[in-house]
């Protein structure tokens, strides 16, 4: 497991629309400028502000599936977001 709290939330929210939209959800993912992903073992990486490319993963997968996106994207991070301090949570996410 990543020790990376940002990527800890990417990978959560990559698994969790992943089990909605499937394939589609890694195809989506690495998409995302400065967003590497692994497609074997889902593990992420970032290049750039993670903050940011926290929120374009969450934004990229609401082009798909709207407003459900957000609410996926915070049950699939509610264990991690109290670690980060609140200035660098994720507008999405709060």
């Amino acid at each position: 497991m990543n020790t990376d709290l940002f990527a800890q939330m990417a990978e959560k929210i990559l698994r969790r629309h992943e089990r909605i939209l499937g394939n589609v959800a890694i195809r989506q993912a690495v998409k995302i400028e400065g967003l590497k992903v692994d497609p074997q073992t889902y593990l992420v990486s970032f290049e750039g502000d993670k903050k940011v490319l926290v929120e374009k993963l969450i934004l990229q997968y609401e082009k798909i599936l709207g407003g459900v996106s957000i609410v996926l994207s915070k049950e699939a991070v509610k264990d991690i977001v109290p670690q980060v301090p609140p200035d660098q949570i994720p507008q999405l996410l709060l």
